[in-house]
């Protein structure tokens, strides 16, 4: 299939779910599976899309990157309003952000109650 035919099964499911609900949705992309199937010239295509889709209907778009895709977070950092990056080091999982700027925070989980709730901790 194409990636036109494609792109719009996801929109024709994504308005059916905003209707049944009345809510915006979440969206999440896997860019690197994108990457994988429609190469870096459709994915862009879809990205930019997507960010614009979102925008309209006041939804929320998380693009996930893995870093082995060299020189496609800069473009993916100019369409997005806030860019995160989490990094390991030591054994510990860091978060910052590039867009806007953030201080460094330390990834934890806590299941005291149950299930994974993260917790940020600034470093300092």
């Amino acid at each position: 299939k194409s990636i036109e035919e494609d792109y719009e099964r996801y929109l024709k499911i994504a308005a059916e779910i905003r209707q049944q609900t009345g809510r915006p949705i979440l969206h999440i992309l896997g860019v690197d599976t994108l990457l994988a199937y429609y190469g870096r010239t459709d994915t862009m295509k879809i990205l930019n899309l997507s960010v614009t889709t979102i925008r309209e209907h006041g939804a929320l778009g998380i693009f996930l990157l893995k870093p082995t895709y060299f020189g496609i977070s800069g473009p993916l950092n100019a369409i997005a309003d806030v860019h995160l990056k989490i990094v390991r080091e030591h054994g510990a999982s860091l978060l910052y952000g590039l867009k806007p700027r953030t201080m460094l925070h330390f990834v934890e989980m806590d299941v005291s109650k149950g299930y994974p709730l993260p917790e940020l901790t600034p470093v300092i």
